[in-house]
């Protein structure tokens, strides 16, 4: 299921129009973001846990190359589903 198919399956269910349900999705997803770049971890009990996650710099082996190079820092959302979800 991509992200059209389930707005469209929580405006049915909600009954609040299409445009209303992708811009909750939006504005939720912004903000969780934004909180996590401002070093705020979000918490949904009994869905998971939104969090920033960071990959430092290592030496990386590139075989059509057949070359060594360092790879950039990484910084990204990680999600960890809730127990209940996870099963």
């Amino acid at each position: 299921m991509n992200k059209t198919d389930f707005t469209k399956l929580l405006s049915k269910q909600t009954g609040y129009s299409y445009s209303v349900c992708k811009k909750v999705l939006f504005e939720s997803k912004n903000l969780i973001t934004m909180l996590n770049f401002k070093g705020e971890s979000v918490t949904f009990r009994g869905f998971g846990k939104f969090f920033l996650k960071q990959h430092f710099p290592r030496r990386t082996f590139n075989p059509q190359t057949k070359r060594y190079y360092m790879s950039k820092n990484k910084i990204f959302v990680d999600f960890v589903p809730a127990k209940k979800i996870a099963k």
